[in-house]
Parts: structure tokens; sequence; C-alpha cells
């Protein structure tokens, strides 16, 4: 108790200054439980749809907005998603959602006890921390086999949510209603979800959290992410250009056959995830700029009046970055995620002009923010 009492009463502190701001603001303040969400999962949270969902369904509903981090990453796994548990856990949730099992069967057939296994092991590393847990039952898929077996996984989550006194989210039956309606929630490879599927899937999150009252957003209202970096200079890097070092990047210089890339970007996308994406600040046209057959590599300036600590965040598929000519990033194995903010390093930013070099596949999210809790 001695070491989590400092921490307990700073989390109170801040909470009782949110409820003051939200007071002022006009808006209804939330339940200090709900104020910063940690969302983990796999490819389906980490598109990030229903995480913006559930943010803007709050404050469509007159409440102070909750922080939302997005703890999705593609292609994983329970086990995967236990095995990080802690990096996640550094973000001090208040609250956690976990939706796993689209890959534990797609990928692997995980027998319903080995998946059963890795999600008590979460919910008895998060109770460990005192914070309440929300367990999403896993998608339905059109598989009839498969989707079959997760009946399975689906009587496991009941199992330990009553064991653990975690609560339930009726995503499987909520998705299969909209199913059966005629609103058919998945994509076309009859695992990923629509929009219409995120939809449900964010209605049966708000229910479990007790706010049956609160409606569900038609669509995501994007707004440009704080902090973001812009203007470019740009550059396709082929294999017959030389491979970037930390000596390259401290002599790079800039010229007439750099191409100036701004953000936010204007290029429209068909995919709606996408598309919500590029309004948040990703960068989602360096093909069209610049063609194709290489990495490219990007130079910005920022500026500032004198020096300060800060996070340099990264999303989609940024490979490297290097701040005043030090390399501070380079994309881990596993992979860490596509979202916004899927990594948040912390920075030392200098007085007057600051030169970040980064290199990146076909998209990518980089911004400056003071603290990880955006």
């Amino acid at each position: 108790m001695k070491k989590t009492a400092p921490i307990l009463l700073l989390a109170a502190l801040a909470c009782t200054a949110a409820s003051e701001s939200a007071r002022k603001d006009g808006m209804k303040a939330l339940d200090p439980k709900f104020s910063k969400i940690l969302c983990i999962g796999d490819s389906i949270t980490d598109g990030n749809t229903y995480p913006a969902l559930l943010r803007q369904a709050f404050a469509e509903a007159g409440y102070a907005p909750p922080a939302v981090v997005n703890g999705g990453i593609a292609g994983e796994t329970s086990g995967q998603m236990l095995a990080r548990l802690e990096d996640d856990l550094k973000h001090k949730p208040s609250f956690v959602t976990i939706l796993a099992g689209a890959n534990d069967m797609a990928q692997r057939r995980l027998p319903a006890e080995e998946y059963g296994r890795n999600i008590r092991a979460i919910a008895q590393r998060i109770r460990k921390d005192g914070v309440p847990l929300l367990i999403l039952t896993p998608c339905p898929m059109t598989d009839p086999e498969r989707d079959a077996a997760l009946a399975g996984y689906i009587e496991q989550v009941r199992a330990i949510a009553k064991e653990y006194g975690c609560s339930v989210g009726e995503n499987n039956k909520l998705l299969r209603d909209a199913r059966s309606a005629g609103n058919n929630p998945l994509e076309g490879d009859g695992v990923h979800i629509t929009y219409e599927g995120y939809r449900v899937i964010t209605r049966g999150i708000l229910d479990a959290m007790g706010f049956p009252q609160i409606p569900v957003p038609a669509r995501v209202k994007n707004e440009l992410l704080p902090g973001l970096i812009s203007p470019w200079e740009f550059k396709l890097f082929t294999k017959n250009d030389p491979k970037l070092t930390d000596e390259l990047v401290a002599s790079l210089k800039t010229d007439d056959s750099w191409k100036t890339f701004t953000l936010p970007d204007t290029k429209v996308q068909e995919a709606l995830w996408l598309d919500d994406d590029r309004q948040r600040g990703f960068a989602v046209s360096l093909p069209e700029l610049l063609g194709k057959g290489g990495m490219y590599v990007g130079v910005a300036v920022v500026t500032e009046k004198k020096p300060r600590p800060a996070f340099f965040n990264t999303g989609g598929a940024m490979k490297r970055a290097w701040l005043n000519g030090k390399q501070i990033y380079q994309v881990r194995q596993p992979w860490g995620g596509w979202h916004a903010g899927k990594e948040r390093i912390p920075i030392l930013l200098n007085a007057d002009a600051n030169t970040f070099v980064i290199e990146t596949d076909y998209t990518f999210f980089a911004s400056i923010t003071d603290t990880n809790d955006w």
C-alpha cells in the first residue's frame, strides 16, 4: 500500500481537476474510472474506429470525453496481447477493454482452453492494479466451422468475467443480431468489421459501461490529432540511393529534387477507415506524389523558443526516425501496430530549429505532444 498510495493520490487529484474543468466548460463529468480507457485488441481495434466512436459518443452526449488509448496491434493473438500487457499498462488506464479471438481462431485454431488461459492471465494482472476490465466476446466469422468454434471462446469469456468480477460486452450477440436483421457487419474477408459493425461494437461497449442512453454516432467526426508535424520535404530513395546511416542523416540536405508534402493530406481515400486516418493527420498519398519502388525519406524542421521535453508519436508504416541527427525510433519487431500513437517516444527538443528525418513506407503519422495521454 505504501508504494501505491502516492499514485492513487495523484490519480484522485487529476480526476478532481478534470471534473472541475468539465464543470467550467459546461460538460458533465464522467465517473473517474472512465477518465482514461485503454482498448486492447488486434486489427479490429488497431484501425481506431470504435475507440474514436466511443470517445465521440461521450462528447456528443455532453460528457467531458475520456482519453482513449488504442492498444490494438493487427494480427495479434490473445497470447501476444498477454505478452505485451505490461507495456500497455504503462499508460496507467482507469478502465480497460479487450477484444481478442479473431487471430486465435483464424490463424491458429487455438483451443478454447488455451484462449481462456490467456484471457484469464490478463484479467488477473489487471485486477492486481484494481482497474475495471470489460471483456468483449469475439466477433462472429463468415466461415461456419470457425464461427461455431467461437462458442467455446465465449464460454471462456463468461466464466472468466464471473471469476474476476469483469463486465462482458455482448459483441458477438449484437453483431449476429445485426446480421440477422440484414445489416451485415462483416467485410468481404469474413473476419474484419464494416463501419456499421463498428457502430454495433461501440453500442455494446457503452451498454456494458452503463450508458445505454448514449447514442452511437453515425460517423466519426475526425479532427487533426494534436501536434501534427508539417510541412515535410520528401524524396523517394531507391536501391540506387545510399542506405540511411546516422552520419548520412546528420549531413542530409534537401534540394530541388525533394518535394514539399504538407499535412493534412488532401487525397480522399475510398476506404472509410483510411480516410478517417487521413483526416486525423496520416499521410496517405506519398506514392502519388513521388512514385513507387523504394522507401520515402522525409525531412521536417520544428522550431522551439526554448528547450522542452515532449513525446514523438508514430503511426502507419514509418520505419525509422531521427531527431537532430540521432536515431530515436526503429520499427519494432514484432510490429507495434498501425494507429496514430502506436509508439510515444520521450524526446528533448532544443531551442531554435529541430530537424526530424523519417524513413517510411507508403503511409505514416508523426506528431509531437506534451504528454502521452492524448
